[in-house]
């Protein structure tokens, strides 16, 4: 039996989607994942707003144009066929993780492992200490 690999390519989109909303017909739905992420967006800003004060009579283009723009940005898909705020949390997600190895200590010791076992690094050789390595090497062989 074969198990077929996941492709990149999109071949079915199936989201579910809003059609009514507060017993008004919204035609063809709304995208309830885009939804979420809207909310998500222009929740936040709207309560920091308030929170700072800001009034909502006399700055009422700052209540709506940056959660517009940000939204619009986030749900905007890219080549792949990802919603822009997919690739925002993968970043956000490997900037949280950053500097922690994800495998254990090989010898079973407390904590977690370095993130590198091995690791290149430069190293300039000097003829005369190479020399020197050698003949410590050879008086050491002929004493045993």
């Amino acid at each position: 039996m074969t198990y077929p690999l996941p492709t990149d390519t999109q071949h079915v989109t199936i989201e579910s989607r809003q059609y009514r909303l507060f017993n008004m017909d919204l035609g063809e739905g709304l995208r309830r994942q885009a939804m979420l992420v809207v909310a998500l967006i222009v929740v936040p800003w709207w309560v920091l707003l308030g929170v700072f004060g800001v009034s909502v009579l006399h700055l009422s283009p700052l209540y709506i144009a940056p959660p517009a723009l940000t939204a619009a940005m986030a749900l905007r898909i890219d080549l792949g066929g990802r919603p822009s705020w997919a690739k925002w949390l993968d970043r956000w997600r490997w900037l949280m993780r950053k500097g922690r190895p994800m495998v254990a200590k090989p010898g079973g010791g407390e904590g977690i492992s370095p993130p590198f076992i091995a690791r290149a690094q430069w190293v300039v050789l000097d003829a005369r200490q190479i020399e020197q390595r050698v003949r410590r090497s050879e008086g050491k062989r002929k004493k045993s």
